[in-house]
């Protein structure tokens, strides 16, 4: 009598075997659930007060992205168009906005302790030069381009900084009034002075233009810069790009993650501008702003999206930076009025992670952004434009 074995079933002992091998073997379980509850949190908000006697004016500011300077206990901020002023009684009796300056950029820092994870107040400088309304505290040669500083790392010494090169223009009616003209590197050669004796300069990316910029996300890995940016087809849509440079900081070595062709087989891999046949390789979906890091209680990258006018904070993670990246999760819902499109054409955006704050392994915190297409809701709606700080707890089942 004849048996198909690969039909028969599987004794205890080795059927139980299976099951524990993955844990044995400090693999986590494919299926596994993963819970994420994310919450306001109270105190880390109160960094961000408007017109506070620690602020000197400050009424809100874009981006939010935070950067560790070296093993020290100093966390610089890194903001765009930052409102400065102060509140005032409006007609309604209701507090509001008394903007008197708008700088492209500024910077912030804030000492974080190390145990308790307690933090503040923020250290601002803000620059502002009223002979040229595009200033900040990083300025290009031209008065008529401004700095958008996005993302960051540290590294010997000094920062590395990602900013899009941002010019007005009325020319497209989906620009919001400006355009990016790529993106700038920008270097800090004394992080650790006090933050009006900083000195930088700058280098342009190469490849980079009014459709390719690299500033969504920076993080050093496996011996390099990592960026994560965006590409608009000008056809197709947007879709997110990655591209690397040695932490050598050798700019003309810029490569990014693209299809090759070679003897009619298309392959992906990193290769310098110009040396590649195919189209960029997309990553991710467009993601203007976000960050990525690395999360030892998934053991996976994590990268953050909040779609345009979306109403949820959403979570993917991949064992590689280049992917491929699981399907977007949502981690928290955007309430009202970051969310609230209908009345006040309000939408959220910048999610930026900020491990400085966590106390466990399993915890994220992290801020995102808000504004509005309507130019008085910024004015009355005092929680928009100031970044929003959310604690998320991750649970493995």
């Amino acid at each position: 009598v004849s048996m198909d074995r690969s039909r028969l079933p599987l004794s205890p002992p080795l059927l139980l075997l299976l099951l524990l091998l993955p844990l044995l073997l400090g693999v986590p379980c494919a299926y596994a659930p993963v819970t994420y509850s994310t919450s306001p949190d109270a105190t880390l908000q109160r960094l961000f007060q408007l017109d506070s006697p620690t602020s000197s004016g400050w009424l809100g500011s874009d981006v939010a992205t935070s950067i560790q300077l070296g093993n020290t206990d100093e966390y610089v901020w890194l903001f765009g168009d930052t409102l400065m002023g102060s509140l005032v009684e409006g007609p309604d009796g209701q507090m509001m906005r008394n903007i008197t300056s708008m700088p492209r950029n500024s910077i912030g820092k804030v000492t974080v302790n190390p145990f308790t994870k307690a933090a503040g107040p923020i250290q601002w400088d803000v620059q502002f030069n009223k002979t040229n309304i595009n200033s900040g505290r990083f300025n290009p040669p031209s008065n008529s381009r401004w700095f958008w500083p996005c993302s960051g790392v540290y590294l010997n010494g000094r920062l590395y900084l990602t900013a899009y090169l941002v010019y007005e223009s009325d020319a497209d009616p989906n620009s919001l009034g400006f355009k990016f003209e790529g993106t700038a590197l920008i270097s800090i050669s004394n992080p650790h002075d006090p933050l009006p004796k900083w000195k930088y300069t700058y280098s342009m990316l190469p490849g980079t233009n009014s459709n390719t910029n690299l500033v969504s996300a920076m993080l050093i890995d496996r011996g390099f810069f990592y960026f994560l940016g965006d590409h608009d087809t000008g056809g197709t849509g947007k879709y997110g790009i990655m591209a690397r440079i040695p932490i050598d900081y050798r700019v003309s070595a810029l490569e990014y993650f693209a299809f090759e062709t070679v003897n009619n087989h298309t392959k992906p891999g990193f290769f310098r501008v110009g040396t590649f046949s195919g189209k960029l390789h997309p990553v991710l979906p467009d993601i203007p702003e976000t960050s990525i890091v690395y999360n030892d209680y998934l053991r996976k990258y994590i990268v953050l999206y909040i779609e345009f006018a979306g109403k949820q904070v959403m979570l993917a993670t991949s064992d590689r930076l280049e992917g491929p990246w699981s399907d977007f999760v949502p981690i928290y819902d955007i309430p009202s009025p970051f969310s609230d499109w209908t009345r006040l054409k309000a939408f959220s955006y910048a999610p930026k992670i900020h491990m400085e704050f966590t106390r466990k392994v399993n915890e994220l915190v992290f801020t995102f952004m808000s504004n509005t297409l309507d130019p008085d809701g910024v004015l009355s709606e005092l929680s928009l434009y100031v970044p929003q700080v959310l604690r998320t707890t991750i649970t493995k089942d």
